[in-house]
């Protein structure tokens, strides 16, 4: 009886972490249509779970001090995910930085409701 719960964990538990589908192309637009020489650079990009990073984004927004409506808008995350970038060149990636501020404050700017 212990192994078939054992079992049954393991499947539930390989279920919920499912998203967590490690990719090592860049799926941005930056990167795909960039003019920058991105073969020594090395992407890793994946889907986070998100009964594990909800959790962390509220702890984190209310040590900020947010209010309650930004924690809240939480709850209407439907996807994260996380990309990293290494030996990419300092130009590249301060570019990087301007290019994903620049699409942030465009939706912030969209004034449509979520």
């Amino acid at each position: 009886m212990k192994i078939l719960k054992n079992i049954f964990l393991v499947c539930c538990a390989l279920f919920l972490l499912q998203s967590c589908i490690v990719s090592s192309k860049p799926n941005i637009d930056f990167f795909s249509k960039s003019k920058y020489d991105s073969e020594d650079a090395k992407f890793a990009s994946f889907n986070v779970p998100l009964f594990l990073a909800k959790p962390y984004i509220k702890k984190a927004l209310r040590e900020e001090g947010e209010s309650e409506a930004a924690i809240a808008m939480v709850k209407k995350v439907s996807k994260i995910k996380m990309m990293t970038v290494a030996n990419g060149s300092e130009k590249m990636l301060k570019d990087y930085a301007n290019y994903l501020k620049d699409k942030l404050r465009r939706l912030g700017n969209n004034k449509t409701r979520w």
